[in-house]
């Protein structure tokens, strides 16, 4: 079964530093623009107003949770400050000490507090992904609570998966998993970790056996946060208890004995064929889908 998700393009390692480079250039305008601005008045005040507008400028770039940020910030706050607010004007040189103490304390008071703003933005961030994460598994788990048809049930989750992840795509099956693709353990860690393949087995569990897997597909799918697949682990733990309660489990082999690897469910999508289609519910406006016979 393939899910919908938000996708991870290739190239993903570029953006992240095209969007590093605009932030640090914007947090350094903002500054430049302060300093700037304070130009008519710099001969009629003292310097360390200026310089606390920059403190400000430098936590609100805190507030932005980046980094890159920050440091574009404090970096256009020191040189404009030099520049244009202290004597000699508009030249690179501080003349006066008090005014290179004002730049020194600028530059680490702004830098700590714009460091406090980042952490308490990132945190109210990560419990806002932390309650989104139970709504997630929540609604999993009311659809199962509920007698939803398994095939709309794993559709359901592999969407849900496919958001959490931010993977490209993601499907269910019991067909013997990608070679030497990474596997989710059931501590939530990635085995191996770190890796760089495109994809990812997340085993799913019914009664003390792997009665089959998503596959998560991603440029990066080596390298998922722990954190997020941990919420995937339990996501998939709904649908293993959905296909224990729905599915005859095969009795277990004999001692020694290995079990024959054969599909017992495969789910695809109505685009592979008409057949037997199925309308998802519980307002998932998605393709429909089939369950061919066990094999």
């Amino acid at each position: 079964m393939r899910g919908s998700g938000r996708a991870r393009r290739p190239g993903g390692d570029i953006r992240r530093f095209a969007g590093a480079v605009v932030s640090s250039l914007l947090g350094a305008l903002a500054s430049v623009g302060v300093t700037v601005a304070w130009i008519p008045l710099r001969r009629g005040h003292s310097s360390v107003e200026v310089a606390l507008a920059l403190v400000l400028v430098m936590t609100a770039a805190g507030s932005s949770r980046r980094r890159p940020a920050v440091a574009g910030a404090a970096a256009g706050a020191a040189v404009g400050f030099t520049y244009f607010d202290t004597l000699p004007f508009d030249h690179l040189a501080i003349a006066r000490p008090p005014d290179l103490v004002t730049a020194v304390m600028l530059t680490i008071v702004g830098v700590l507090t714009a460091e406090l703003a980042l952490r308490v933005a990132r945190t109210r961030q990560s419990e806002g992904s932390a309650r989104a994460y139970l709504d997630r598994v929540r609604d999993a788990a009311a659809l199962l609570a509920h007698g939803e048809e398994l095939v709309v049930l794993i559709g359901a989750v592999a969407e849900e998966l496919a958001a959490v992840l931010h993977v490209d795509d993601c499907w269910f099956s019991t067909e013997p998993p990608p070679p030497d693709a990474p596997l989710v353990d059931r501590s939530g860690e990635l085995q191996p970790e770190g890796t760089g393949a495109s994809q990812v087995v997340l085993p799913v569990w019914a009664l003390g056996r792997i009665v089959g897997h998503f596959v998560l597909s991603a440029a990066s799918a080596g390298r998922l946060p722990a954190d997020r697949l941990r919420v995937a682990m339990t996501l998939a733990d709904q649908v293993g208890a959905a296909l224990a309660a729905q599915t005859p489990l095969p009795p277990l082999p004999p001692d020694g004995a290995t079990p024959e690897l054969r599909p017992r469910l495969r789910v695809v999508g109505a685009d592979e064929s008409a057949a037997g289609a199925v309308g998802p519910s519980s307002g998932r406006a998605r393709r429909g889908w089939r369950l061919p016979a066990a094999g």
